[in-house]
């Protein structure tokens, strides 16, 4: 595209119609006088009349043309084509800011994206004519931090820093080059500044880049120079996750993993893999173009203790860093959940007491796979069971309990038990004394009669979208307790559709009691016939009690964490290992109250494994993954670039692997060959010999004629 020095004086251009002008004023207006004598020369004289307009005609343009290139030629223009240098005036302070990170390993047949970018680049410095009008350069990689480098008159100087680069794989985007290169630009004495990208499109390098980063930046040209322009298909396992709390070590470990397809639809399956064995494969499943796959794994149960877990993804892609990821897991004991109850009778003749027994513990289900140690208590064996760590404690109907006995319990609670009170079947309206008060001072009273249901409080960590907690809402409810003005440091979960409380609770330090207004006895309600909403009901509180996994942590590379971990002692020395290449040498660590005293190791992807002194099986593992923007290969716009840069120049764009820039015109093409000026001189040159020729000419025939 052609720029110019003095656009103001394109307005000369005007001055091409003045031939037109003269031509139509000073044109010859003969008289018509019929003549007999020469009527029979009439059409002999008309031939000639039009042949001499047509000449006339020829010569009028050429005048025009010559008027409107000699305009052309004072308002000094220049040529900047898409994809190349600009070629203007007075010094240029020019920045190039490479993209190093791991999505340029993207494979084209036999190359890779950063190869290309790499050959681009040494073209543009082995050519100094492309560079003649910069007077001071730099060059910054998007895998660099730390001040920004100094300009250089030489550009030989900044050949010397690119191929004395030593990459190392990073996911870092293009926002701290971008900041570098603009505070390079700011401290350029020069007005003018040109900034040349080597990337390969995707908008995932944008992601962090600070809109209008260069809208405060004068006289700044953008030239993005593209490793490719084609689409790139890609998939990827973008994200990995394990149940929120500890994995009992009885049960299957389930994980869900997201699979992603970019740019086309593709085929795969998950590999999972423990201590470099197989111990799963999901099936060949299809994921559509730019979408997500969710896929669930079942893992065999494991021993008590932390485990580290790599997935990878089939087939071989083009991008081989995304195909594996990591997730660290914890496996624990069964959760403990008990029911007191006055008398070991009571839980069997009690309907209310048979169905949450059933519920939590089927009867149907081996000890073995049993996902709770279930056990009925009474008041005289409750200290003995509290003595292990108890997550649900489970109190239907009027439970007397001694001094000592309220004592242990309301210590499980503090500790972070969760207690369940509810009604039974037998004395609906009586609640065990010790915990009534909580939720109201005067008694509860029952209503029968009318059917109604529950619904979530928007404001209660239960209203989600998990659809066993929908299904807890949507039961029917015929029998309920009216609880009157509970106090103001209770929490209302559920309301029925009258506005009376159907689901309270209380914190007690750690824990929680919970008060639920109905039974899922049938005569009461349907929580009992569709068990979904209870079951998920009672699990959610045993995941709230058991919390997260102590000893285990997912990072992201390069993330920083001084995090504790359960199971390491407060003080001393421990070992971080990969354990994933054990060619890495271990790193040590101390810790001080449980918190190390320099930020855990998370430079490279893998698991980790945290060893006391003298242990060879780690306390605690991690995991650490490439961040799964790096796997996205959508395109970014020139538009969308542009926009974030803040600039309104005009952003250019080289295919580097055909070696033409986008879109090049005819004009633009040539214009590499023959610059602007002089072209436009030696054609106003051409124009003046022709038009006194056709001048010539058009006299000597008018001559003739005469």
């Amino acid at each position: 595209m052609f720029a110019f020095a003095f656009p103001a004086l394109l307005v000369g251009a005007a001055a091409a119609g003045l031939p037109w002008l003269i031509h139509m004023i000073l044109r010859p207006r003969p008289a018509r006088v019929r003549f007999p004598a020469v009527s029979l020369l009439h059409s002999v004289l008309v031939a000639g009349r039009r042949a001499s307009k047509l000449r006339n005609l020829w010569l009028l343009m050429i005048r025009t043309l010559a008027v409107a290139l000699l305009a052309f030629l004072l308002a000094g223009p220049t040529c900047r084509t898409r994809g190349g240098a600009v070629d203007q005036t007075g010094p240029v302070a020019g920045v190039i800011v490479f993209d190093d990170s791991l999505s340029m390993t993207y494979r084209l047949d036999e190359r890779t994206l950063a190869q290309i970018a790499e050959d681009q680049l040494s073209q543009l410095l082995s050519e100094p004519q492309a560079l003649k009008s910069a007077s001071d350069w730099g060059i910054v990689f998007a895998g660099d931090d730390g001040p920004p480098p100094p300009f250089s008159p030489e550009i030989g100087d900044v050949a010397r820093q690119f191929y004395s680069h030593a990459a190392t794989p990073h996911a870092r985007p293009l926002g701290e080059a971008m900041r570098r290169a603009a505070a390079m630009f700011s401290q350029a004495p020069q007005s003018r500044k040109h900034l040349y990208v080597f990337t390969d499109l995707s908008s995932h390098a944008w992601r962090d880049v600070p809109r209008g980063i260069l809208s405060d930046v004068p006289g700044v040209q953008v030239t993005i120079i593209a490793a490719t322009q084609e689409p790139r298909p890609n998939i990827a396992i973008r994200r990995v996750e394990g149940a929120e709390r500890i994995h009992a070590a009885s049960t299957p470990v389930v994980l869900r993993a997201s699979a992603s397809a970019y740019g086309a639809p593709a085929r795969c399956r998950i590999i999972v893999q423990q201590t470099g064995a197989v111990v799963a494969r999901s099936p060949m499943s299809t994921v559509s173009a730019d979408a997500s796959l969710e896929i669930g794994l079942s893992l065999p149960p494991m021993p008590h203790g932390p485990h580290g877990i790599t997935l990878s993804l089939e087939p071989d892609d083009r991008l081989s860093f995304d195909r594996t990821r990591f997730v660290a897991v914890q496996s624990g004991l069964r959760p403990a959940a008990l029911m007191l109850v006055s008398d070991p009778s009571d839980a069997a003749a009690d309907l209310t007491a048979m169905i949450v027994s059933n519920l939590i513990s089927p009867a149907a289900l081996d000890d073995a796979m049993q996902p709770v140690e279930f056990n009925v208590v009474t008041p005289a064996t409750l200290e003995d069971a509290l003595k292990r760590e108890t997550n649900l404690l489970i109190i239907p109907g009027d439970v007397a309990l001694s001094g000592k006995s309220e004592r242990d319990l309301l210590s499980a609670v503090q500790r972070g038990a969760q207690v369940i009170l509810l009604p039974t079947s037998k004395d609906p309206a009586v609640i065990t004394p010790a915990f009534r008060p909580l939720f109201s001072a005067s008694a509860f009273r029952v209503r029968d009669g009318g059917v109604t249901t529950m619904t979530w409080e928007p404001a209660s960590p239960l209203s989600d979208s998990d659809e066993g907690l929908a299904e807890f809402v949507r039961c029917a409810v015929r029998r309920r307790l009216i609880v009157d003005q509970p106090p103001a440091d209770v929490v209302v979960h559920a309301r029925y559709a009258d506005g009376s409380p159907a689901l309270l609770s209380r914190d007690r330090g750690d824990g929680t009691i919970w008060l639920l207004t109905t039974s899922p006895d049938p005569q009461w309600s349907d929580l009992g016939t569709r068990a979904a909403g209870m079951l998920t009901f009672f699990f959610r509180l045993i995941d709230r009690s058991a919390g997260p996994a102590g000893a285990v942590a997912d990072f992201v590379v390069g993330q920083q964490s001084r995090r504790s971990f359960a199971g390491l002692r407060s003080d001393g020395l421990v070992r971080v290992s990969r354990r994933t290449d054990a060619s890495i040498p271990a790193t040590w660590v101390r810790l001080a109250g449980g918190v190390p005293d320099r930020d855990w190791p998370t430079d490279s992807p893998g698991l980790y494994g945290i060893h006391s002194t003298g242990r060879a099986e780690p306390a605690a593992v991690y995991s650490v993954n490439w961040p799964a923007a790096e796997s996205d290969t959508t395109p970014i716009t020139l538009d969308e670039i542009s926009a974030i840069l803040g600039t309104g120049d005009v952003i250019e764009l080289l295919d580097s692997q055909s070696g033409r820039g986008d879109r090049d015109s005819a004009i633009a093409r040539l214009s590499k060959l023959v610059p602007p000026e002089p072209a436009a001189a030696v054609l106003i040159v051409l124009l003046f010999a022709v038009e006194l020729l056709i001048g010539n000419r058009v006299r000597h025939t008018a001559g003739a004629d005469a």
